[in-house]
């Protein structure tokens, strides 16, 4: 009898659970939620730099920009798989996931820019 679902045992490697349509699919999402900045990431990120009672507006900024970021690489990481893979799905998420994940790397620019020119 075949395997269905892939090598059994405590040892299975990454590849068995994330398939390439399924990093597509985690890279689509991680890059949209990197293009939005008033989710609850950006607060949960705000009352973490204000936690001791300062609150600078600049810090804040810059901080959104270099969550946005790695969000954004994190999504070209997982789209990379999907572009790679065989499976039209999987080609089609990753290329989106490129696309949006690429917009993410630059609005983190321009999201840090900002703070840096507040800072000053």
């Amino acid at each position: 009898m075949s395997e269905l679902h892939g090598p059994s045992g405590g040892g299975a490697s990454a590849d068995a659970w994330l398939t390439p349509t399924v990093a597509a699919i985690a890279g689509f999402t991680i890059a949209v939620l990197s293009l939005l900045t008033n989710g609850a990431w950006v607060l949960a990120l705000q009352s973490f730099i204000a936690r001791d009672g300062s609150n600078a507006f600049e810090d804040v900024v810059m901080a959104t920009g270099v969550t946005q970021g790695l969000l954004a690489v994190t999504a070209l990481v997982l789209g990379r798989r999907g572009l790679a893979s065989t499976a039209v799905t999987a080609r089609n998420l990753g290329g989106a996931t490129a696309v949006l994940g690429v917009l993410g790397l630059v609005v983190a620019f321009l999201t840090v820019v900002a703070g840096l020119i507040a800072a000053t």
